[in-house]
């Protein structure tokens, strides 16, 4: 289907504001009801931002030291893609954030830093991207809401080299019951194509299994690792959605999708935002301390979610 990329936006003159703000069109809204998603290539570029900054505050976290009780920094091991010829491995390039020298002979796996998590709390910068008074982030998502939203968690996949994708999965249902309706913003630091594992999306209304009364919501039903069970994944469609660096995304908390791993010598770097409507109250806290104290046996050097979506080994 061909994404809607339309936008009306309000100059100056017009509101009257020093700032400006990004208004999505009548149509946009209307695509994201029906599909469940929405890609707005130039939101970004509208409030001044560059890919080239985006990736710097990238590089910045992704340098951080992990700190118990703080951010979340997760690794995971990999194999490094076939085109890369196994010399290179020892002198990979620093450009590359997070990359660790090898852990075995031959180049055979690698442990690489897989995803941050809590960080706008400590990062000026992509707390005002998220959150700021000026954030056509958070403008964007309260159209889409209907009423002002509120930032429920963040987490940047890095998705390097020979970084492992994530099975068809919805987000909400990883969510622990905190807040009821989410929708995630995905922010593409590097461009994502086919080969480095973009994200891949379905397309509908979706809800919780409970909505099936509703005949315009579809359901899915999920596995006890809370993925997709076999036969709902193999009934839907899934269409890849390939970004350059700085278009964001928007889909649904029940919207499935799933990714395919890097199998190129550039990062997929991914920073996704995710927001729940504000009367649905600010979960961001206890969201972050369930996951510091480890509820559902959670636990940081073992896996990334709540679920068992991603398909990589997780390590310390």
């Amino acid at each position: 289907s061909q994404m809607l990329e339309r936008n009306i936006l309000l100059s100056k003159s017009e509101t009257g504001n020093e700032s400006t703000t990004y208004i999505l069109s009548q149509m946009q809204l209307q695509f994201y009801e029906s599909h469940g998603y929405l890609k707005v290539p130039n939101l970004l570029q509208f409030d001044g931002l560059t890919p080239t900054t985006i990736q710097q505050w990238v590089a910045e976290v992704a340098t951080w030291i992990p700190t118990p009780g703080k951010w979340l920094s997760h690794y995971e091991l990999v194999t490094p893609p076939t085109l890369l010829p196994p010399s290179s491995c020892a002198t990979k390039s620093d450009s590359d954030e997070g990359f660790s020298p090898p852990q075995t002979p031959n180049c055979q796996k690698v442990k690489v830093l897989c995803r941050n998590e809590n960080f706008v709390d400590y990062h000026s910068q992509l707390s005002e991207l998220a959150r700021g008074p000026n954030s056509g982030l958070l403008s964007v998502v309260a159209q889409l809401f209907g009423e002002p939203a509120t930032l429920f968690k963040e987490k940047i996949n890095y998705k390097l080299p020979g970084g492992n994708g994530f099975a068809a999965h919805q987000d909400t249902p990883a969510y622990i019951g905190l807040a009821q309706d989410h929708i995630t913003a995905m922010v593409a630091v590097d461009e994502a194509t086919r080969l480095n594992g973009c994200l891949q999306l379905t397309s509908g209304r979706f809800g919780p299994k409970n909505s099936s009364s509703d005949g315009f919501i579809q359901t899915v039903s999920l596995t006890s690792a809370g993925v997709l069970c076999a036969e709902d994944e193999a009934r839907l469609k899934f269409e890849h959605i390939p970004c350059d660096a700085g278009d964001v995304l928007l889909f649904s908390g029940y919207l499935p999708h799933r990714s395919s791993s890097n199998d190129s010598d550039h990062s997929r770097r991914a920073i996704f935002f995710t927001y729940n409507p504000s009367s649905q109250g600010d979960h961001h806290s206890a969201y972050y301390a369930a996951k510091h104290a480890g509820v559902n046996g959670f636990h940081g050097a073992k896996n990334i979610s709540f679920v068992q979506d991603f398909l990589g080994e997780i390590v310390e």
